[in-house]
């Protein structure tokens, strides 16, 4: 699988950094470790004594090539009081690799291989930094409230992406063309969120809402100016630029269910989707509009909402995922206030006309574009498109429930399981539900008390003519995908 942080930083391949620091105490071993897993996340590949260098291998010349080695693309230093000493005194492993790294950057090796991360400093202020070093660069990692501003700096240092660019002439502005070239604008509230819920600080749904707020914000800002472009050429391409937004909340949905999940938490998410969700509807200062013009934010609403329960039910935090469902959401402000009227889930699912319209004016004979867009966009990330599919499979199926019981139609249409038509074996969630206790926990997801109950719907709903979605002329294997049979049979 190629390396999907290298590909959104335009590198043919990971960058591969050697990291060089002193054994000084436990816990500032422990904090290199820390950094170089989180690095190894975003996409770079970190060579690390502990990791690399065996029982039985030269020290010495395990070191001498990581400096020297022109596959090595960079060697940072991590620099406290002893690494400077031991450095300046020749002692040690740092003292040796300072001797290989002294002639080496001063040599023909490119300066740039080279930098320091601080992390203490003399009284003064100064930072404790080896001689054959001053006056170079380096990054501050002394103060833990610029931790994460640091992180980025070294971050892009390592992969060649510096925040500031000098653009081509003519081109868009970097912080509009990509994300790989600028900060997000919702950066630091994601990470004071993500960071929260970690550490499972009592702020965490505080700063889940800020985010939200951000995030909203961000999007209206971007709300589509027509030009003389087709209009879905621009809802394409709002909703790939919307994408880095989207990773980062799903980033906070993970957070949450691995780390922590009250309730006043899950609120604040719910709170989020609905932020976002009120974009897909016309605000009171529009007045001349087309129904097309949401679509981009309809299409990222979804997104949104199916992503987060495809992380909720791979981590199996079917709690957390109920309680999403069955909240209600006030979306709709077209009247330029609330109408006093809350939505389910269901209404984070829309048909899209601008695809339809660029599938006719593209001539593709696609089924359908909007499923394409999500496959494309999942295939290589978390959660993975099978995830995904899992998703939009189960809430069509509540969706189902829900449409029994009203005897209307069902509100959530599974754009996905057009890739689903000709699948002959049971999603995840379904499978594990064999287990009776598992099953006891899934089935409230549907909508049902009980795998009797579930049947009992299955075979009274999925009777009726038409009942069944059919995709290209194949319907789906429902009996299948729901492992129907066996559903609660193991203990």
């Amino acid at each position: 699988m190629p390396n999907e942080a290298a590909e959104r930083g335009g590198l043919g391949q990971a960058v591969k950094a050697f990291i060089s620091y002193s054994w000084s105490t436990p816990a500032h071993e422990a904090w290199v470790l820390q950094l170089a897993s989180r690095l190894m996340q975003d996409g770079v590949e970190i060579i690390l004594d502990k990791w690399d260098l065996k029982p039985g291998h030269d020290a010495h010349a395990f070191m001498e090539k990581m400096v020297t080695d022109p596959s090595v693309n960079k060697v940072l230093m991590i620099c406290d009081r002893i690494y400077a000493e031991k450095a300046d005194g020749r002692r040690g492993g740092v003292g040796a690799e300072s001797q290989i790294m002294s002639p080496a950057l001063y040599g023909k090796t490119s300066q740039d291989k080279f930098a320091a991360a601080i992390t203490e400093l003399k009284d003064g202020g100064e930072p404790w930094i080896p001689t054959f070093y001053k006056g170079r660069i380096y990054f501050d990692f002394s103060r833990d409230d610029n931790y994460e501003a640091s992180y980025e700096e070294l971050l892009r240092w390592l992969v060649g992406k510096p925040q500031h660019i000098k653009p081509d002439l003519g081109q868009v502005p970097p912080h509009i063309a990509g994300p790989t070239s600028g900060t997000l604008p919702t950066q630091s509230r994601y990470r004071r969120a993500e960071e929260a819920v970690r550490g499972g600080t009592p702020a965490a749904a505080g700063l889940i809402r800020e985010f939200g707020e951000a995030l909203a914000a961000e999007f209206e800002v971007r709300r589509i100016k027509k030009d003389e472009r087709p209009f879905d050429d621009h809802v394409v391409q709002e909703i790939v630029s919307a994408r880095p937004f989207v990773t980062q909340l799903i980033g906070i949905v993970t957070a949450v269910a691995r780390y922590g999940a009250d309730s006043r938490t899950i609120d604040e998410l719910g709170h989020v989707f609905e932020s976002v969700g009120r974009l897909m509807y016309r605000p009171s200062h529009i007045t001349s509009w087309s129904e097309w013009d949401f679509d981009a934010y309809r299409f990222t609403s979804n997104e949104i909402f199916l992503a987060s329960i495809a992380v909720l039910l791979r981590e199996r935090r079917y709690d957390i995922a109920r309680s999403i469902l069955e909240r209600g959401y006030l979306l709709n402000d077209s009247e330029g206030g609330s109408r006093g009227r809350l939505s389910d889930f269901t209404d984070f699912s829309h048909h899209l006309r601008s695809l339809e319209a660029r599938k006719q004016r593209l001539n593709s004979n696609r089924i359908s574009l909007h499923a394409d867009m999500l496959q494309e966009a999942y295939n290589h990330r978390s959660p993975n498109f099978d995830e995904i599919m899992q998703a939009d499979f189960l809430l069509y199926m509540r969706s189902c429930v829900a449409a029994d019981r009203s005897n209307s139609y069902p509100g959530w249409y599974p754009v996905t399981m057009v890739f689903a038509a000709r699948r002959f074996s049971p999603f995840e969630i379904f499978a594990r539900a064999e287990s009776r206790r598992v099953s006891a926990e899934v089935m409230p997801l549907l909508g049902v008390n009980s795998v009797d109950d579930f049947r009992a719907f299955f075979a009274s709903y999925f009777a009726k003519p038409n009942a069944r979605p059919r995709f290209d002329y194949f319907p789906l294997e429902l009996e299948v995908l729901t492992n129907l049979e066996h559903l609660g049979t193991r203990d």
